[in-house]
């Protein structure tokens, strides 16, 4: 009687409470009694405690007002999305007047050397991987996509040749061509944007700004990220592209705004995944890399990472404070809200 009349007191309590604040009532008056109890009684206070539980279970479900059903989502236009996405960066200028620098090793601008590296490239690739412009799905001419393996390889087409045969295992492993903007969607503007393009550096070369600080590990899988990752590699960069040669035409500036970055941001296994295919799979498709306003905490992580990153990639990344960011990146360029 002890028992059931104190699990009836703690239950009316328990009806409109939580139920971590439920399991400590109940494990209370079970200590309670156990402490206070002859042996006997103890074992009926359990008892009844764990009938009563049930019970009180189901009268919470009885005594709450049945809830609305939630109507019908609306469907959701991806492709609108997209067209907004797109059009949030300005065209690239394309001024023939002023064009901007094309170094050494692109298309118009090829050593008889680095040519002849092309041409050998291009025959060994026509023989041994036939469907390399299918997997990558090039329209045209191959010799831009040639040429960005072999500017990574130092123009040697031996070496270039085993990497692009890397790159379609890769492509055909991961379903590359198989990625939907519905995939990318969520991650890319998970908490109003974690990752998204914000307009054009120095020779109107596209801009992706990362805020570490929306980035919630626990909120996303890993799956879901390199999706978002695979599709923005291959759909979006592309469609921001200027229609020149040069890095204008091929590469992107990534910005990863560290303010507020904390420990709960950290996700080593996602940056292990975009370290790995980078430069493996679409190498030279990064300008520059800008850390910025990085805490002390970030550099902990960066060395631990600093051993996986190709020493060509490292080159490419540039510690930043904000004042130092207008030197590599307009103003335009920037996040309204920074």
């Amino acid at each position: 009687v002890h028992g059931l009349v104190l699990c009836a007191l703690v239950g009316t309590l328990c009806l409109h409470s939580c139920a971590a604040l439920q399991r400590f009532l109940f494990l209370l008056v079970s200590s309670h009694l156990c402490s206070n109890l002859p042996p006997i009684h103890s074992l009926c206070a359990a008892a009844a405690c764990l009938l009563t539980a049930p019970l009180l279970y189901l009268m919470k479900a009885h005594s709450t007002t049945p809830s609305t059903p939630e109507p019908a989502t609306p469907h959701f236009d991806y492709q609108a999305q997209l067209e907004s996405l797109l059009a949030s960066v300005p065209p690239a200028d394309t001024d023939d007047t002023n064009p901007a620098p094309c170094p050494t090793g692109y298309m118009g601008n090829l050593s008889p050397a680095q040519q002849t590296a092309l041409d050998t490239l291009r025959d060994e690739v026509a023989t041994k991987l036939p469907d390399f412009a299918t997997s990558l799905r090039i329209e045209g001419s191959a010799d831009p996509q040639l040429l960005r393996w072999l500017r990574w390889c130092k123009f040697n087409p031996t070496t270039a040749l085993k990497a692009l045969s890397h790159t379609l295992d890769f492509r055909r492993e991961f379903g590359v061509n198989d990625v939907r903007f519905e995939d990318a969607y969520e991650e890319l503007y998970r908490n109003g944007g974690v990752c998204l393009p914000t307009g054009r550096g120095e020779f109107g070369i596209p801009v992706f700004w990362m805020k570490a600080r929306l980035h919630q590990p626990n909120q996303c899988s890993q799956k879901g990220l390199q999706l978002s990752t695979v599709w923005a590699l291959e759909h979006l960069l592309p469609a921001l592209y200027a229609p020149v040669p040069g890095p204008a035409g091929e590469s992107v500036f990534f910005v990863a705004d560290l303010w507020g970055f904390g420990l709960r941001n950290n996700n080593l296994t996602f940056l292990r995944f975009f370290l790995s295919i980078i430069p493996a799979h679409y190498p030279e498709i990064l300008w520059k890399a800008i850390i910025l306003d990085a805490p002390w905490i970030f550099n902990s992580i960066y060395s631990v990472l600093k051993p996986l990153i190709d020493p060509a990639i490292a080159a490419k990344i540039f510690f930043l404070t904000r004042d130092q960011l207008a030197e590599h990146i307009p103003r335009t360029a920037w996040p309204q809200a920074f």
